[in-house]
């Protein structure tokens, strides 16, 4: 009954579910400034995915304070339903009432941003061109996807109906909140209220939200690095201990000497991208009733 009663305190109350590259990292920091809130000790405990969700709830409730009054952890790899199937049933069998926060940006230049930033990664991604040209548009419902099929990989995660529909099958759209990006960058104190009085917690005010794009340096750190970083023990335990501000300031030592290794799309690419995701784009508005008016889709 203790160990049960521990577990209640310390699971979250809000969880960030995505998207990738859309500000997930950002609103983490900015909540773990927040006076009442304990983020994950690990910036994306991912422990909804299948190989993570086996070490157990134990596991999971180590990763939370027990002193404040929220809890929350942002995982952005919980909005891809292709690529890590059944996680919006396992956080709902775990946590039925939690507060999930969905941010989204326009959906091609996300698209884009992933497609840099992995190869900033060291991932061997064809040139955008060739990545955009052969491969089948996604079927209606999701499929397991991996990395051999790069092009459907990236744009399933851009396809934000395909990831809320896999929500709404379990949580009711009043405990989603779907926050715009593009909105949070030009109006972030009108944001970020709405946001904290959706998960109940006291206005922390714009002044402390870190920078919403912190990954220039990142394209051009050596590639080498980032493998060892990304695919290491060592690499990873370093990282996880890190502030956000010592990582930024070290990627930016590291990154001063080398190049950008940002890749041109060209017309033909972005036309592909863009065709691709209209369908889902304009189901997505319609499930959330937003205009999104901004964006390129």
């Amino acid at each position: 009954m203790q160990h049960e009663t521990l577990m209640a305190k310390t699971l979250p109350d809000f969880i960030i579910i995505g998207a990738m590259r859309a500000g997930t990292t950002s609103l983490h920091n900015y909540f773990q400034r927040h006076p009442q809130v304990s983020m994950s000790h690990d910036k994306e405990p991912n422990y909804f995915t299948e190989k993570k969700y086996e070490l157990g709830e134990d596991w999971y409730v180590g990763q939370f304070d027990v002193g404040q009054m929220f809890r929350g952890e942002a995982s952005p790899n919980y909005a891809k339903v292709d690529v890590f199937p059944g996680v919006p049933e396992r956080i709902h069998r775990d946590l039925p009432d939690v507060k999930l926060v969905y941010v989204v940006r326009d959906p091609v230049k996300r698209f884009v941003s992933q497609y840099d930033h992995m190869v900033s990664r060291g991932f061997g991604l064809p040139e955008p061109g060739e990545l955009c040209r052969h491969e089948d548009p996604l079927p209606p419902e999701p499929v397991r996807l991996t990395l051999d099929e790069p092009y459907r990989h990236i744009l399933s995660i851009s396809c934000y109906a395909r990831q809320l529909k896999a929500y709404l099958h379990h949580f009711p759209l009043e405990q989603i909140k779907i926050v715009e990006f593009e909105r949070l960058k030009q109006e972030p104190e009108v944001v970020l209220e709405d946001l904290q009085a959706f998960l109940g917690l006291d206005p922390l005010g714009p002044r402390t939200l870190p920078l919403l794009n912190r990954s220039k340096e990142l394209t051009s750190v050596p590639q080498p690095i980032l493998r060892s970083a990304r695919d290491t023990r060592i690499g990873n335990w370093v990282r996880d201990r890190m502030s956000l501000e010592t990582r930024d300031r070290l990627k930016r030592l590291i990154a001063a000497p080398f190049p950008d290794t940002k890749r041109a799309f060209p017309d033909e690419a972005i036309h592909r991208v863009r065709r691709d995701l209209a369908d889902d784009i304009a189901e997505f508005r319609e499930l959330t009733g937003m205009p999104f008016s901004s964006w390129s889709v």
